[in-house]
């Protein structure tokens, strides 16, 4: 004894009791928006697309300034000594002062 599933397609030769026809296809309703809703919503897509461009060109560019800032070689400053050279006419109020401490300590 043999035991066949049973299936609701017809074998494919077409032999078998026909079904029930198929429902009709579901129709969707159509969204009519206005000329005004449809040209906003396309020119606020464009606006958007031009300010994402922009802002990673943006972005792109500082990134490879960066790149470039941190591969060319740094210049090497020159770095004054700490204590820096009196200039002309500096050394003689300093000479001074030190002479004049000196004597008031020993007043």
């Amino acid at each position: 004894m043999t035991h066949q599933p049973a299936s609701s397609l017809p074998p494919p030769d077409g032999g078998g009791t026909p079904g029930p026809p198929p429902p009709p296809p579901s129709t969707t309703a159509v969204a009519h928006l206005p000329l005004g809703a449809v040209v906003a919503i396309v020119v606020a897509t464009v606006v958007l697309s031009v300010a994402t461009t922009l802002v990673t060109l943006s972005l792109e560019h500082m990134r490879r300034a960066r790149i470039a800032a941190a591969a060319a070689p740094q210049p090497v400053a020159q770095t004054s000594p700490t204590t820096a050279e009196p200039q002309a006419g500096q050394a003689d109020v300093i000479s001074s002062h030190h002479y004049d401490v000196y004597r008031a300590d020993r007043r």
